[in-house]
């Protein structure tokens, strides 16, 4: 997808809670490569853009959260830790927790990956926020992935992203769970 480099650059400047990032990092794509290359390469039926008319967003997901995350294991995740072999000796602390995570990535807990088998990602750029953008984007999303066989999707939201927290309500989702600095939330499609 031609669409690779701003949509990283999407992702570090909505990448401190829904703020701009940039400051918080020496790397400009480490936090891209996790949270929004890897739906590209593995999950682009499920992976949008979104433009006015250059790319100021995304909404990105995975049909099936066990057979995403097996797949990166298998394809995704040694080349990105061969790429980041060793922290750069000007990485930032925001670079290094991305840097651990390269290297012991996430899994969803099963609990909720079990209820809630898709999840998904969405960020848009300050001009975008607040236009019925999301709402609408996330809508279409849903509709996809009803439409590929999906019974709910989960996602995971900063504790400190209250207005993320809220919109995501508005949308349906429910609390499920605190992991780490992040809270999961779910929303059941039947």
């Amino acid at each position: 997808m031609n669409d690779l480099l701003p949509l990283l650059n999407v992702c570090l400047q909505t990448g401190n809670s829904g703020a701009d990032a940039t400051d918080h990092f020496f790397d400009p794509e480490i936090l891209g490569r996790v949270y929004v290359a890897p739906y590209l390469e593995f999950s682009p039926e499920f992976s949008f853009a979104i433009t006015a008319p250059e790319p100021c967003g995304y909404i990105l997901a995975a049909l099936d959260t066990k057979i995403f995350e097996a797949k990166l294991a298998e394809d995704y995740w040694p080349a990105l830790q061969a790429r980041y072999q060793f922290a750069h000796p000007n990485f930032k602390p925001s670079d290094l927790e991305i840097f651990f995570m390269v290297h012991s990535p996430e899994i969803a807990p099963d609990a909720v990956s079990n209820e809630f088998p898709s999840h998904m990602h969405i960020d848009l750029l300050p001009k975008i926020q607040g236009k019925g953008v999301g709402g609408t984007a996330t809508q279409m999303l849903f509709e996809k992935l009803i439409a590929a066989g999906s019974s709910g999707v989960h996602l995971s939201v900063g504790i400190s992203n209250l207005r993320a927290q809220s919109f995501y309500r508005k949308l349906g989702f429910k609390d499920l769970q605190i992991k780490g600095d992040a809270l999961l939330m779910g929303r059941a499609f039947n």
